[in-house]
Parts: C-alpha cells; sequence; structure tokens
C-alpha cells in the first residue's frame, strides 16, 4: 500500500531472490504504483532501504543490499523519476523483520522476509 507520510510517499515491501539484486516482477508492480504517485504528488519524495537475510558474511550483505537498492532507484529513475526524488539507504542483514539471524534454522519463506526493500 502505498502512502504519504509527511511529504515522503511510503511503499509496501519489495522483495528479491536469494544473492540476486534484479527487479522481479511483484517488485516491478509495487515500483509502478509508486511511480503513478510520485506523478501524482510531484513534490513527495521517496526513501527506499534494502535489506538482506542473515547468510553470508556483513561485508557481503552490505554489498548485496546496496545494489538492491540502487536496482530499485535505477528502475525508478529508467522511467523518469528524478534521482534527487529517490532517497536510499542499506542496512544488509542488521535489521531483519524476523528472528532468522546467524546460525538459526529458518525455512526459506521466513528468509524471504527479509530479503525486501521498505
Amino acid at each position: 500500500m502505498l502512502s504519504a507520510k509527511g511529504g515522503a510517499l511510503a511503499l509496501e515491501n519489495i522483495y528479491y531472490d536469494f544473492n540476486k539484486s534484479n527487479i522481479r516482477s511483484d517488485a516491478a508492480a509495487i515500483l509502478d504504483r509508486l511511480i503513478a504517485q510520485l506523478r501524482q504528488h510531484p513534490a513527495a519524495t521517496v526513501l527506499l532501504v534494502a535489506h538482506t537475510d542473515a547468510r553470508g558474511n556483513d561485508a557481503y550483505n552490505l554489498r548485496l543490499s546496496e545494489q538492491r537498492v540502487r536496482s530499485a532507484k535505477r528502475y525508478l529513475t529508467d522511467r523518469g523519476v528524478a534521482a534527487s526524488r529517490v532517497v536510499t539507504g542499506f542496512r544488509g542483514k542488521r535489521e531483519l523483520s524476523n528472528q532468522c539471524g546467524d546460525g538459526v534454522p529458518c525455512p526459506e519463506e521466513q528468509h524471504q522476509l527479509n530479503k525486501r526493500i521498505t
């Protein structure tokens, strides 16, 4: 769900496949809705913060989350959104959405929840 909050637009989470930073079709649909919202609210900005699951080391996951947020920003800017309207951040595995931290056995469905942009 997209919503305007204090001049910034929020979007529903977009998800990534394991060890990937490309935009999936489900993420593209969310980003396309975001683009429509940005066109309706020309003064609004959006904050994209990328995350990873806990598998892999800290440095790797930070790089992967940076690649993910860059791919999302590129998707937006390639479709006419000014880069200045897209603020980005990347957290790697520092802000997991569940208990699936280092060494914790979790099913893939639980890991998937951490491979996201919020």
